[in-house]
């Protein structure tokens, strides 16, 4: 996991598998999000589908149904983030099902580790 400097941009990439560790097909999903936190703070929502708060996402090669996922997290957010604090993501599927409310399955994984958040000392400079 690489350090992601407070005042910078920085694109994440995030790849989706099943129980099995098979990368999953993100075009037959209904939907997925991604949540970019620290404990405490949310520092950032992404959403497969156009919600309010939520920036949009960038799925990856879904030819070779890879998938991959990726987000920008702009400066804007990463200078919000707590410096010497880890960042995880959660990421949350939703499936058509039978059987289960409104016929679809939600599925959740967290606490996945996407960095540590350190101080700068350009944060606030002009280039």
């Amino acid at each position: 996991m690489a350090d992601i400097v407070k005042g910078e941009d920085k694109k994440i990439t995030i790849t989706v598998k099943d129980a099995d560790g098979v990368e999953i097909d993100l075009t037959t999903l209904n939907g997925y999000i991604c949540v970019l936190y620290q404990v405490g703070l949310v520092v950032a929502q992404y959403s497969k589908n156009v919600q309010v708060d939520f920036d949009s996402l960038t799925e990856l090669d879904q030819v070779a149904n890879t998938g991959k996922f990726e987000v920008n997290l702009q400066s804007a957010q990463t200078s919000l983030a707590i410096a010497n604090k880890d960042l995880f993501a959660e990421v949350k599927i939703q499936t058509a099902q039978a059987g289960f409310d409104d016929s679809t399955f939600d599925q959740i994984v967290g606490k996945i580790k996407v960095g540590t958040i350190v101080d700068s000392q350009t944060k606030g400079d002009s280039v």
